[in-house]
């Protein structure tokens, strides 16, 4: 039962390796080549990863570790690196057994097909090696060597850039001959160097405009060059000094986000690239932390142009009865009452006229400048005089705050910092875009799930324009190139972006990984921007797209500044009063 226990143990724990049974032997010369390999080639490295069955391999282990030239690490494929591993050596029973299993390392975080490969397999045909140098190819593998284990190891490799190949077929497999001839060869030479010369490159994208168009309509008014957006443009720019053509390819599900998920499975049009359908995927794709780790990527040309900002309502211009009180604040309107109050006493007892009211409605009269013989004495005209020049003063103030008010109409509060938002308790209403990118921005594991009006992206910004307490996160450069689609007629903004964005964001073009001249293309697209070429073609997209919208001229249109409604209300109560003191004559 022992015995049962333990090779359970040993069967457990070599379950993440490429084999288990049956048991291989090495001999001699295989340790040898091996290590003389490591030895020459992979020393610039400060480790080797191990992808194989540490118990059948524990002799080879040894050997290199007994040569003492580099650090060996067993492959732990639960466990999830962000730094990409630096070399491969990798053990294998047969081709079949290796390409069904290989899949696993490239849905590793550290996946590196540009790393040095050096698998050792122990059963090999001749006609076998099209099955390890095909699996290798779909992945991007290029820096490898296949030992077949013999009694004097035969070396192979494919070169898949030879010939202007461009990386996606190999014409012959290279043999390198027998290990122990192989000293004066260079087994790892430099093999792209054509690049992607006489080479077209499939790049799907959707629409999101400015950088990438899909639909005709929004290519109205753009030249032929920039009739697919700014992206596919700019790509073609770099094309055109390093050799390749570009076939576009339209999706035209460009709300369906593409996201990555833990064990670097890729949704939407990434997908696509993770299949290997296209070579490159564009279209304003947002740089996150998970596509990071599962692809490699282009984005000199598009760092930091553009930020996220919240989008809220533009404030309504107030309704016109309320000018009659907006001209002063609280503290002045309570002020001229005091003072109506105190003077009305004042010239009560100065004048003791029999009807009290009469100096009331005086005093009240002389505010909107109506004149009034008041017989008094002289001494009572000094203070008569004062309450007239007070009135002058007020009334014009107040006439002439109107007329500002008139001409510059005044609009109700406006949400205009993230404070506001937080106090007015104002609810979000992100797209999917939008959420699954404010998820990756605090860093949480949780899904999103948004509102089905909020959905698409123009969507979420027609739901904030139509409600009082929404709000949405879009891209500054989305917004600027769709915001006249959100003006009334007559061309204001009912819309708005706070000035302070949310985060800046960074734009990149998403290639599988192992894609080459990477670092060239990644300074050609830096140049591109530092030349500004990039703002150039964004200032002619936003202008182009301002041409489509023509907005009319607002007709002036006269509005009398007290209301019908205050005007009737305070009539009736004029009628009201005056039959309530004939009444109450006639009873005398």
């Amino acid at each position: 039962m022992l015995v049962v226990y333990l090779i359970t143990f040993v069967l457990y724990h070599s379950g993440n390796c490429f084999k288990i049974l049956p048991t291989t032997t090495y001999n001699e010369n295989i340790f040898q080549c091996v290590t003389s390999i490591i030895h020459k080639y992979f020393t610039e490295g400060s480790v080797i990863t191990h992808v194989g069955n540490n118990v059948d391999d524990r002799e080879l282990l040894q050997a290199i570790n007994n040569a003492n030239i580099i650090t060996m690490v067993s492959r732990q494929a639960p466990i999830k690196l962000i730094i990409p591993h630096e070399a491969y050596l990798i053990s294998a029973y047969n081709a079949s057994h290796f390409a069904k299993n290989f899949k696993k390392l490239t849905r590793e975080s550290a996946w590196n097909p540009l790393a040095r490969f050096l698998i050792l397999v122990e059963e090999l045909k001749e006609t076998e090696l099209n099955v390890i140098f095909d699996t290798l190819l779909r992945w991007q593998v290029i820096n490898v060597v296949v030992v077949k284990s013999t009694e004097d190891p035969l070396l192979y490799t494919y070169n898949p850039y030879d010939n202007y190949n461009c990386g996606k077929r190999y014409d012959t497999v290279i043999n390198y001959g027998k290990c122990s001839h192989a000293h004066s060869l260079d087994l790892y030479p430099e093999k792209a160097v054509t690049g992607l010369r006489n080479c077209t490159l499939d790049v799907v994208i959707s629409h999101w405009p400015p950088f990438t168009i899909v639909y005709s309509r929004d290519s109205n008014n753009i030249s032929s060059e920039l009739a697919k957006g700014l992206e596919p443009y700019l790509l073609r720019l770099m094309g055109e000094t390093q050799g390749f053509k570009v076939n576009i390819l339209d999706d035209y599900d460009s709300e369906n986000i593409s996201t990555v998920s833990s064990d670097m499975r890729a949704t939407g049009t990434l997908k696509k690239l993770q299949d290997h359908e296209v070579d490159a995927v564009i279209g304003g794709m947002l740089l996150i932390p998970s596509r990071a780790l599962a692809f490699s990527f282009i984005d000199g040309h598009l760092g930091y142009i553009d930020e996220i900002r919240f989008i809220v309502k533009r404030a309504s211009f107030m309704p016109d009865w309320k000018y009659l009180y907006l001209e002063f604040n609280l503290t002045i309107w309570a002020l001229l009452i005091l003072c109506i109050l105190l003077y009305s006493v004042l010239l009560i007892l100065l004048l003791r006229p029999k009807d009290k009211t009469y100096v009331v409605f005086w005093v009240l009269e002389s505010l909107i400048l109506h004149g009034r013989n008041v017989r008094s004495r002289q001494s009572v005209k000094y203070v008569l005089i004062l309450w007239v020049w007070f009135s002058y003063f007020m009334s014009t103030f107040y006439q002439s705050s109107l007329v500002s008010l008139t001409t510059n109409p005044l609009e109700d509060f406006q949400i205009s910092t993230e404070e506001d938002i937080a106090k007015y308790k104002l609810k979000p209403c992100f797209s999917k875009v939008m959420g699954v990118y404010y998820i990756e921005s605090i860093q949480s594991n949780d899904e999103f799930f948004g509102s089905a009006e909020c959905s698409d992206l123009l969507d979420s910004v027609k739901s904030v324009m139509e409600s009082d307490n929404l709000y949405t996160i879009m891209q500054y450069g989305a917004y600027s190139y769709h915001k006249e689609k959100f003006y009334d007629q007559y061309g204001r903004p009912r819309i708005m972006s706070l000035p302070k964005p949310y985060s800046k964001v960074i734009y990149a073009t998403y290639v599988d990984k192992g894609f080459p001249i990477l670092h060239t293309l990644r300074c050609q697209a830096f140049q591109l921007r530092e030349n500004g070429i990039v703002a150039k073609i964004l200032k002619d997209m936003y202008y182009l797209q301002r041409l489509k919208h023509i907005f009319q001229a607002k007709e002036f249109r006269g509005s009398l500044l007290i209301p019908w409604r205050v005007y009737g209300i305070g009539y009736g109560i004029s009628v009201a009063i005056f039959i309530l003191e004939i009444i109450c004559h006639n009873e005398k």
